[in-house]
């Protein structure tokens, strides 16, 4: 499989995690293509972390909307664009949300850090982030109104027009041993 330039390292709790190489390389080379595009996919839904254990960091969801908000404007007829949409919608979501004070025994910390002080770390921008969670969501339902992805941005949408806290961590990365 190495010759394909498909990689194995060894780690840290699994004997061997796969890193995502050929994906990348699939999706850089051939991102024009379906192929290309089902590698985005599968990339923006692990939150470009394809490492054991948050090896980017606990916040994927910067790197869903990078690379997310390109793919979108670049590949208007991609019948992966709904996905796309969503990935993003979660993806402002999940920032704002960790951008809010934990609730009791809530836990939103990423390993290392202080309990009580993380959501401070996100407050920057989270209100922003809330209002393009917001227009990702009604963009969804405006788009294709029977689909799952609306579906979904049925449910949240009411919390996150109240400002009320949704609890989305799709992309934050927590790990504890």
């Amino acid at each position: 499989m190495s010759a394909l330039g498909v990689t194995y390292q060894e780690g840290s709790e699994e004997p061997w995690a796969y890193h995502a190489d050929l994906l990348k390389r699939i999706w850089t080379g051939y991102g024009q293509s379906e192929w290309g595009e089902r590698a985005f996919l599968v990339l923006q839904g692990h939150g470009w972390d394809m490492g054991d254990y948050c090896n980017a960091g606990a916040e994927q969801f910067r790197a869903v909307i990078q690379q997310g908000l390109p793919f979108m404007e670049q590949h208007p007829k991609s019948p992966y664009q709904l996905d796309a949409q969503l990935a993003v919608a979660q993806a402002y979501e999940t920032w704002w949300s960790i951008s809010l004070p934990p609730i009791p025994r809530q836990t939103v910390a990423a390993e290392g850090d202080s309990e009580p002080l993380v959501y401070q770390r996100y407050q920057e921008g989270a209100e922003e982030a809330r209002q393009k969670a917001i227009a990702y969501y009604e963009r969804l339902l405006q788009t294709a109104p029977q689909s799952d992805h609306a579906a979904y941005a049925r449910r949240v949408l009411p919390r996150l027009k109240l400002d009320i806290d949704t609890g989305q961590r799709r992309f934050y990365c927590i790990f504890e041993d």
